[in-house]
């Protein structure tokens, strides 16, 4: 009797150190690159799936955008060039203003990767909150809009935007002006 129960609890610690050495093989394999990487790593496999099938696809642009995190002189950096606070009333909010790497952007981020832009390019990402609304020329009226809008810093050029509502109930009305 006293065997069976040794017998059992050398079976469960030996099963319990089987799962423990799994678990600790996959962290210590887990995958550690960026969300940037992943997209560009997901276009490197279109392709090589599309030539495997004899499938002609479009040429995917390489990065017209260079990096550049190492040439720019970050001192002359400063928010007032994207930001022009001159049009803002009392209501608008800054909830963000930083200068980042596109990596460092996309990867904290749900913004679609522009494929033309490397990695170590230099942009400035504008979070601003309106809310009392905002209208947008095409969507209208947006209550309590939040708009983010990324910048590249060399050119001051607009990347991209994107705008949404932070009510629940999300009440976005055709603008009049359509």
């Amino acid at each position: 009797m006293k065997n069976k129960k040794i017998i059992k609890l050398l079976t469960c610690a030996g099963i319990l150190a089987i799962l423990c050495a799994i678990l600790m093989f996959s962290i210590s394999n887990a995958d550690t690159t960026s969300r940037y990487d992943d997209i560009q790593n997901l276009r490197v496999g279109y392709k090589e799936r599309a030539q495997i099938a004899g499938i002609e696809e479009a040429q995917l642009p390489e990065n017209i955008l260079k990096g550049n995190k190492d040439t720019i002189d970050k001192t002359l950096l400063n928010e007032d060039l994207f930001i022009n606070k001159e049009l803002f009333t009392n209501e608008e909010k800054i909830i963000r203003a930083e200068f980042l790497t596109y990596e460092e952007f996309i990867n904290t981020s749900s913004a679609d990767l522009e494929t033309y832009i490397d990695k170590d390019r230099m942009i400035f990402v504008a979070v601003i909150q309106y809310p009392n609304g905002f209208t947008h020329p095409r969507l209208g009226f947006v209550e309590n809009a939040e708009i983010t809008s990324y910048y590249d810093v060399e050119t001051c050029d607009v990347i991209g935007n994107g705008i949404r509502s932070l009510n629940p109930d999300l009440k976005i009305e055709k603008s009049k002006a359509q």
